[in-house]
């Protein structure tokens, strides 16, 4: 409910949109609840995401090749426009949207986050994520092919039910 969700009501024209608002709250809540409690990693996946049968093969090739200066690992989307290869296994993130079924983030990339997407509640949270890999392109990664996929039996964006 709405008189429940974690942020003030201040995100202006995605008001309409209840569920993404609820859920970008439900993100900063869980965001912040990870940095308070000194976590060094966070894994986030969304409802949606389906885990194939070598995940963990294809998250350890990404981990592996993650450079020092790493902030967040996209390891799943719906969007691969614009991705640049930096290893085999392994690409910077392009700055175009794209729905994120889910995240790998580091201390330093969490928090850098977080103060992106408080600042910026009047968008959804995969749009604040887009906005800050076009303000910073150099430390956002994902795998060459995603390690998570979108299950097709969610009711998430009318694609199931």
């Amino acid at each position: 409910p709405k008189d429940q969700c974690y942020a003030p009501p201040t995100f202006g024209k995605i008001r309409s949109y209840k569920h993404w608002w609820a859920a970008s709250c439900d993100h900063l809540k869980i965001m912040e609840e990870s940095l308070a409690g000194g976590d060094e990693f966070l894994l986030f996946f969304e409802d949606d995401a389906r885990f194939d049968p070598d995940f963990e093969q294809r998250f350890w090739q990404a981990w592996d090749d993650l450079p020092p200066n790493w902030k967040a690992l996209r390891l799943g989307w719906r969007d691969h426009r614009n991705s640049v290869p930096v290893t085999e296994n392994l690409h910077r993130c392009g700055i175009t949207g794209g729905l994120m079924l889910g995240n790998l983030w580091n201390r330093a990339g969490l928090k850098r986050a977080y103060d992106h997407f408080w600042r910026r509640r009047e968008m959804v949270i995969d749009d604040a994520f887009s906005d800050l890999r076009k303000k910073e392109p150099g430390d956002w990664y994902q795998p060459a092919r995603p390690v998570i996929a979108e299950c097709p039996h969610t009711g998430q964006c009318g694609m199931g039910g």
